[in-house]
């Protein structure tokens, strides 16, 4: 076995599955042949590119690689311990070479696209300084035209010659003032000078002085192989812009324990600052004693809960009447409301606040109660199972708040 996959990823043999998809980004970045200027390099950045091909593609599978660790493995053994070691020290002086040479060339690489990137960001700057200065000038021209044709108009040298959307009479005159008034002027646009992109336009109606930049753009190019900035160029004044046009194509998440994800770039690899949730939900599972039943993600473990519906249970004969007040042991009144087997009921306190309001159901004995409970301070969610007393005077059972996960025992007792 010639080649060491491992050392052409200059890697070690324990590296994980995102160390060895980070280390191969970064090689093939800097060993992109477009980045070389000399035939003799770029021929050299093919062959290197090649190779760092070849091993990520057979390291990334784990297969793949547990049969190359195995084929490593035995090479490494075929050769006795005098003749390995002998081996081993000049393999390792010319690993070590060899490595040092690669990463000499890995450094020297990132550092000239450093240098690119400055370079594109300078002209980059460089544009924007240019579009500024084209603002200024227009504005410039705006001002010389209006104040040539103000020297034009006072001295009798302007012939005005009307215009077919002219109206005349009085109400033509002021069909010709609303007119401008929205800005729907009359007039052609002429270039004040032939190397700008600027027009001047000259109302006839009004003599209003309007400009503005028309270019005459270039299609769009890529600056380079790998990258998303291109720029374009305008055919009659040169000026120039740039953007950046990513290709947005697939998601990925941030982290091994997080559920965000972001869109990557498959021509630069840049990470988009869109971003989104996507969890992995286990199955759902029942919580009796809170009436809920959850769910968790694989891997972020957030949960997700959701109220369990209440069963209404068969309506039974001889249904006892609750109708009435009953007083809880807090003392607080609550008032019951019984249609044969539906129940509605609710406590005020002695500040007139309603701190009890739910539904229920009667069956024979028994009243499955769902309500609401207000503590003076936040609202939480309750259901309970009251066994009614054969008299028909006591309602006792045990009550599960949803929000606190508290279960507790409750008392009624109904008053005459």
């Amino acid at each position: 076995m010639a080649t060491d996959y491992y050392d052409v990823l200059e890697i070690s043999p324990e590296a994980t599955d995102e160390e060895i998809k980070e280390q191969f980004r970064l090689l093939i970045s800097a060993w992109h042949p477009d980045k070389f200027r000399s035939k003799k390099q770029k021929q050299r950045a093919e062959k290197r590119t090649k190779l760092i091909n070849e091993a990520y593609d057979t390291l990334r599978s784990s297969q793949k690689r547990a049969a190359y660790d195995r084929q490593r493995a035995e090479a490494r053994g075929e050769h006795s311990r005098a003749e390995q070691d002998g081996r081993q020290k000049q393999s390792d002086s010319k690993s070590n070479d060899q490595q040092q040479q690669n990463k000499q060339q890995t450094h020297q690489a990132k550092n000239e696209y450093e240098q690119q990137y400055h370079a594109r960001a300078a002209t980059a700057e460089e544009v924007r300084r240019q579009q500024a200065q084209r603002a200024g000038f227009e504005n410039d021209l705006e001002s010389q035209a209006r104040l040539k044709w103000e020297q034009k108009v006072a001295k009798g040298a302007y012939e005005f010659k009307g215009s077919k959307n002219k109206k005349s009479g009085f109400f033509g005159n002021l069909f010709n003032k609303g007119k401008c008034l929205v800005g729907a002027h009359d007039g052609d646009w002429f270039r004040d000078r032939a190397e700008h992109c600027t027009e001047v336009r000259v109302c006839e109606l009004c003599q209003n002085i309007d400009a503005r930049t028309v270019h005459d753009w270039r299609p769009w190019q890529f600056q380079m192989a790998g990258s998303c900035l291109r720029q374009r160029e305008c055919r009659h004044c040169g000026a120039q812009d740039l953007e950046f046009d990513h290709n947005w194509s697939y998601w990925e998440y941030l982290g091994a324990n997080t559920c965000t994800q972001a869109q990557i770039c498959t021509r630069c690899q840049a990470r988009s600052d869109h971003t989104r949730e996507q969890h992995q939900w286990g199955d759902w599972s029942i919580d009796q004693a809170r009436g809920l039943r959850i769910r968790s993600c694989q891997r972020c473990h957030e949960q997700q809960a959701q109220q369990l519906e209440i069963r209404q249970p068969a309506i039974a004969a001889h249904a006892p009447s609750i109708n009435g007040i009953w007083v809880a042991g807090d003392g607080l009144p609550v008032q019951f409301n019984q249609l044969n087997n539906q129940l509605t009921f609710r406590g005020t306190n002695q500040f007139g606040a309603v701190t009890v309001d739910g539904t229920g159901v009667i069956n024979g004995n028994l009243a499955q109660l769902a309500f609401r409970y207000f503590d003076g301070t936040v609202y939480d969610e309750a259901q309970a199972q009251m066994q009614i007393s054969a008299d028909g005077r006591r309602m006792e059972g045990m009550v599960y708040y949803a929000y606190s996960g508290v279960s507790r025992a409750m008392a009624l007792v109904k008053q005459y």
